[in-house]
């Protein structure tokens, strides 16, 4: 019995920073103060959709605009295969609007960033890159569309 906290992050956020280091998983609070717009705080909807069901969808959307005339490039690393790519390379990077959209994918809230991922992150930070991690395909779409119109 008892609370699980690893799946419970809104009763992390509540915590002393000791705490939060101390139950928060792999994401440290430290990382949580330098980047509060990764800090959870509404978990969206949990789905039965896999992971790879939603980059598949958000690669299709992808291939259907530049079959529109629209010529977005982007790179998919897909969880089909083991990737070759530098470990903690997000799922996708996609080019628009003059920049490069990272972006990782995850299956719910609970799910976390690897420390590979985090490091990768800082890095895509410190180089004023966006990175965002996205639970679906309509939420990559919406960012893709949102950045585009800026």
């Amino acid at each position: 019995m008892g609370v699980h906290l690893q799946s419970n992050p809104h009763l992390i956020r509540l915590m002393s920073s000791e705490d939060q280091a101390k139950f928060a998983g792999t994401i440290s609070s430290d990382f949580y103060e330098r980047h509060p717009e990764y800090r959870p705080v509404s978990p969206p909807p949990k789905t039965d959709k896999l992971e790879r069901d939603e980059q598949r969808e958000f690669a299709s959307w992808l291939l259907l605009q530049n079959s529109k005339g629209r010529q977005i490039p982007f790179v998919w690393h897909s969880t089909a295969h083991r990737s070759k790519a530098t470990p903690g390379t997000p799922d996708f990077l996609v080019g628009i609007a003059g920049q490069w959209l990272c972006i990782e994918f995850k299956r719910d809230y609970t799910c976390e960033l690897s420390p590979d991922q985090q490091e990768f992150c800082e890095r895509c930070l410190a180089q004023r890159l966006v990175f965002k991690m996205v639970y679906g395909a309509a939420e990559a779409i919406k960012l893709v569309e949102e950045t585009d119109s800026l």
